[in-house]
Order: C-alpha cells, then sequence, then structure tokens
C-alpha cells in the first residue's frame, strides 16, 4: 500500500472525530487499521495512534459483563496469543486460565506500543495478532461510561490521529 492510501485511511478516522460521528466502533478501527498497516507504519506513527484506544481502555469505558467476558472470550483471545515472545505467551496462559482482566487489553497495546520495532523485527505482520484482542473488546464488549467526557475529547483524538499521519 502506498503513503496517500494510508494517510486517506487514517484521514476518515481523523474526520469522524472532529465530526463527532464517531464511536467504540472508531476506536476499534484504529487498531484495526495499525493491524493492517503493520510494517508500513512507524514506531513513532503506532505510539501515537494507541495513545487513543489507550485512552479509552483507561478512562472511558467499562466491560458490558465483566462476570461472564473473561470465560465467554477464553478460547478466542487464547488462539490470538501464537507468537513466541515471553509477555504474549504469559498472557495467553493466564487467558487460558480464565484470568485474563480488562487491564490486559491495555496491557497488550502498551507493550505494542513500547516494543514496535522489536516485536516488527522478530514477528513482521505476525504481530497484529497480539492487537486483536483489544480491538474486539472495545468494539463489542464496552460501554461508554461517560457519554460527554468520551465526546468532547473528539478534537483531540483527531488532533492524534493527523499528527501521527503527519496531516
Amino acid at each position: 500500500m502506498n503513503e496517500l492510501t494510508l494517510k486517506r485511511r487514517f484521514l476518515k478516522i481523523s474526520n469522524k472525530f472532529r465530526t463527532g460521528d464517531f464511536n467504540l466502533s472508531t476506536i476499534a478501527s484504529i487498531i484495526d487499521e495499525i493491524r493492517f498497516s503493520v510494517g508500513e507504519l512507524t514506531s513513532d506513527e503506532v505510539k501515537l495512534l494507541l495513545e487513543i484506544p489507550m485512552s479509552v481502555l483507561k478512562h472511558d469505558v467499562d466491560l458490558n459483563d465483566e462476570s461472564h467476558w473473561s470465560k465467554e472470550n477464553m478460547d478466542y483471545f487464547g488462539g490470538n496469543l501464537c507468537i513466541e515472545d515471553e509477555f504474549v505467551m504469559d498472557l495467553r496462559k493466564k487467558v487460558l486460565k480464565g484470568h485474563c482482566g480488562f487491564n490486559d487489553m491495555w496491557s497488550s497495546l502498551d507493550y505494542v506500543k513500547n516494543n514496535y520495532n522489536k516485536l516488527k523485527s522478530r514477528h513482521g505482520r505476525n504481530i497484529e495478532l497480539i492487537l486483536r484482542n483489544p480491538e474486539v473488546t472495545i468494539r463489542e464488549d464496552c460501554k461508554i461510561i461517560n457519554e460527554d467526557e468520551f465526546r468532547n475529547s473528539g478534537e483531540i483524538f483527531a488532533q492524534y490521529v493527523d499528527k501521527a499521519i503527519n496531516l
């Protein structure tokens, strides 16, 4: 994919934030675009882009059904955590024992954010597997805690996307 195509895809996301036409699926789409663009994005771009879903996980959302979430997603999450990496293997063991927590989704994003270049050189495009679980969790299993605060973040989210792709 060329650089212009990549920028156009992220520009669509930025415009959704700027116009207020965004929701949790928009947040998840940032992760999806990173997954799709592994190798084409720099570490600095990934760091900026992942700040958005990480912030949302920390401050804006909670699980719809925390009591069943880990068990319902155990097989899917465990299946995605299949690359030879100490962090990933430790998380996989935790998931398969049913001890995966909401904070593990944030930790997965943080791990990719802080180790992108190392992961990319060791695992290539397979690092996208680490990002699947937080993406699905945000899109399908979360609810917004305070809609007004979330909505008021649209402009800052747009600025982060714009800065990441140098608009």
